[in-house]
């Protein structure tokens, strides 16, 4: 990433990318990755991948879930707490 910042900076002005983000996701599977990682959080709320083919991440954004079901659904985090504590759960921090 900072070989890529480095080039951007080189160029001439009206030549430099708006971000040197863009040249590193082209060469790298790990910005890749994390792109569609950031992708599918903000579009579903949900996330379940393998980074480089080898770390499994999963996560899942209750409150994003939940308006995609029901749009007029509000779950606030403290809602999520009562009920992990009414099944014997441990508590989001």
């Amino acid at each position: 990433m900072i070989r890529a910042q480095d080039e951007v900076a080189a160029m001439p002005p009206e030549e430099r990318p708006t971000s040197p983000f863009s040249l590193v996701e082209v060469r790298s599977e790990l910005a890749r990755d994390l792109t569609r990682a950031f992708k599918d959080v903000k579009s579903t709320g949900m996330l379940e991948t393998r980074f480089n083919g080898w770390s499994e991440v999963t996560f899942c954004l209750a409150q994003k879930v939940h308006k995609s079901v029901n749009s007029t659904l509000l779950v606030e985090p403290e809602q999520l707490d009562e009920i992990f504590d009414e099944v014997g759960g441990e508590k989001i921090d």
